[in-house]
């Protein structure tokens, strides 16, 4: 993970992919596709000038506004314009 992003940016990890039933199997690059397809993740850190949204929130972007990150230890992350960000959801499980 990046020490740092730009101050009004936010790195956004997306939401893994439940493996199908299917008896075919996805190559790990059409299931990274599918992930970016979603347009939604969590929140892993914001820039100094990003007062919403914070750290943890899930929320939704953009269609192509996000930039991928590979990290050192291989894992993709998405960085995105803080005006690109849409909309907040309510992660509590509902009764």
């Amino acid at each position: 993970m990046p020490k740092s992003i730009n101050i009004k940016t936010v790195l956004i990890e997306s939401f893994p992919l439940e493996k199908s039933s299917n008896k075919l199997e996805k190559s790990e690059t059409t299931r990274e596709q599918e992930m970016k397809k979603q347009n939604r993740g969590t929140v892993i850190m914001v820039g100094g000038e990003v007062d919403w949204p914070t750290e943890g929130m899930v929320v939704s972007y953009l269609r192509n506004a996000a930039t991928d990150f590979t990290d050192e230890d291989g894992k993709v992350y998405q960085i995105i314009n803080k005006a690109h960000i849409l909309a907040e959801f309510n992660t509590a499980k509902k009764k």
